[in-house]
């Protein structure tokens, strides 16, 4: 077998291994799908483990197919490959920092585990109050550099074996996306209100000793009648 064949054959791997990751991570309950999650299984997805997870496939994919046709990895990878990925790392591990300060606060309660479960799109585009901006602002610019990106790479495909770099104010955007999830991602979940406190029942009033009935009142004798008067003698 030749050195090419061999570099393809290392393509063909790493693309299988790719689609076998998507395939498990789009099956509920597998472990791949797992770790897609906020706190595990029956949370909702991550908005960070998926922006990690799109740049991981991109780059690699990308870095497979310049080493299968240069046949060498040095310098394939450039910055900008090493910032996408430091910015889409720092984001999760920054939100496991803010879901483990709120799942140690007992007087928090976490929307991503006690919310109705949804699709995945709908999932990482949510905060505590459904769809939010700033989410939806961080996935377009998360999807359209990234489709830039491959555009580029199979633009200059031939002509060098390095990755598309950007500029600096292209991965401050994308940086500062991210960072604007995370000042966000601090408020999604707030305290709350301590329940009132139990009013205690008033005590039952004590009871009432029963009267005695009134005893009945004897009869009254009848009173006798006056004797009669003697009949009165005639007068002769």
């Amino acid at each position: 077998m030749e050195l090419s064949d061999l570099r393809w054959l290392v393509l063909v791997v790493v693309a299988a291994c790719l689609l076998f990751f998507v395939y498990q991570a789009s099956k509920p309950g597998s472990r791949f799908n797992t770790a897609l999650r906020n706190s595990g299984a029956g949370s909702s997805y991550s908005f960070a483990k998926a922006q990690l997870l799109w740049w991981t496939i991109l780059i690699l994919t990308c870095f497979a197919i310049a080493y299968g046709e240069a046949g060498i990895a040095k310098d394939v990878l450039n910055s900008t490959s090493l910032v996408l990925l430091g910015i889409s790392l720092g984001t999760v591990a920054a939100g496991q920092v803010i879901d483990y300060g709120d799942e140690m606060n007992p007087n928090i309660v976490r929307h991503q585990t006690t919310r109705r479960q949804f699709t995945f799109l709908v999932d990482i585009l949510s905060d505590h109050n459904g769809i939010s901006l700033h989410r939806f602002q961080a996935l377009i610019f998360n999807l359209a550099f990234g489709i830039i990106f491959v555009i580029q790479f199979f633009e200059t495909f031939g002509d060098t074996s390095t990755l598309p770099e950007f500029d600096s104010t292209t991965l401050g955007l994308l940086g500062l996306s991210s960072g604007g999830y995370l000042t966000m991602k601090f408020g999604e979940n707030t305290e709350a209100s301590p329940p009132a406190p139990a009013v205690p029942p008033a005590p039952a009033a004590p009871a009432t000793a029963a009267t005695p009935p009134t005893p009945a009142t004897p009869p009254t004798p009848p009173t006798p009648a006056p004797p009669a008067d003697p009949a009165t003698p005639p007068v002769s």
